[in-house]
């Protein structure tokens, strides 16, 4: 059962014998994205043991899990088809370490090291067995960032020198689900996540397609700003010390809306409030408003442009893998 509401964990002790693959397949694919699971059960007759553990902070999710026997995520194309939200994840793999493919490329990861995957993309991970490891995945819409960018830098982390800085941050916070208990300190959290990972995607990648440090300073204003209701471009311009001009001609060149920054900051939020157990009888409408939404209708339709769903069928969506989790026996460990 789920023990509250921001964590959930799961001890293949809790399930019998006969039932652990099954059960740790389909809780690793609903935390990661449609996938195939592959285990390999050549453990000298032990039985297979996994423990794994979620919680959220803010936009981020954190995911920990221990197995005993090896194991091989494989995204098809077909899988990558039948939809996921776009999300990357950076996976800290303690004392075993594992190969990954993607992109084209298939390299060995080390134990200890820091491995990044585009969960929207095809790919292949396999880890070693007695493996120990966590992983933050971080929404890829939160990031704004070209898809090249990503790319590029999933396949040079470690070129970054913000490695070592993102290294121990990973694995602090996905030791310890505690930073989820308190709301404020869970969002802040997921915020300086966001913002360090994209640093460190930028500065692995090419120098050259880093954006203007003003519209850096856009995104870190805009982060900070969406819920109210006046923001736009003359106050952005008027706090960043700039002309609306400049402000206008800086982010035409580098391809970035104001506009769409701040309504999509404003969906990212709502989407993580609707999804909050906490927040479940907060009306829609009063929910939108809190993020910046005057028009319940407008919000809707957004929503569900960007989304492919309403705000009411995701809510219930969310709802409803909950109820799931808590009737499959997943609790705190």
């Amino acid at each position: 059962m789920v023990t509250d509401d921001t964590a959930f964990a799961f001890d293949t002790d809790q399930v019998t014998p006969r039932d652990r693959v099954d059960a740790f397949r389909a809780l690793l694919v609903d935390a990661t994205a449609p996938s195939t699971i592959v285990l390999d059960s050549s453990s000298g007759g032990s039985p297979f043991s996994a423990k794994i553990q979620s919680w959220g902070l803010g936009a981020v999710q954190v995911l920990h899990n221990r197995a005993s026997f090896r194991h091989e995520f494989l995204r098809t194309p077909r899988q990558v088809n039948s939809g996921a939200h776009p999300v990357i994840s950076l996976a800290f793999r303690g004392n075993a370490g594992g190969r990954r493919s993607q992109f084209g490329v298939e390299r060995a990861v080390s134990p200890s090291t820091l491995s990044l995957l585009d969960l929207s993309e095809p790919y292949r991970f396999s880890v070693a067995p007695d493996n120990n490891g966590h992983a933050l995945h971080v929404p890829t819409e939160a990031l704004d960032l070209p898809p090249a960018i990503v790319r590029r830098a999933a396949l040079r982390l470690e070129r970054s020198p913000l490695y070592d800085l993102m290294l121990t941050h990973v694995i602090s916070i996905g030791r310890d689900h505690r930073l989820a208990a308190d709301a404020e300190v869970s969002a802040a959290v997921g915020r300086s996540t966001i913002a360090l990972t994209r640093a460190l995607l930028m500065s692995a990648a090419d120098r050259a397609d880093e954006p203007s440090s003003l519209v850096v300073q856009v995104r870190a204003y805009v982060s900070h700003h969406f819920t109210d209701p006046g923001i736009g471009p003359a106050r952005i311009a008027a706090a960043l010390n700039v002309s609306v001009r400049h402000l206008h001609q800086t982010c035409a060149r580098e391809s970035v809306s104001i506009e769409q920054l701040i309504i999509r900051s404003r969906l990212r939020a709502a989407r993580t409030a609707l999804a909050d157990p906490g927040r479940r009888r907060e009306p829609i409408a009063a929910l939108a408003q809190s993020f910046g939404f005057r028009n319940p209708a407008h919000f809707s339709r957004r929503f569900r442009t960007e989304y492919g769903v309403t705000p009411s069928q995701w809510r219930a969506e969310n709802h409803w893998r909950a109820e799931n989790q808590s009737a499959s026996g997943v609790s705190e460990f």
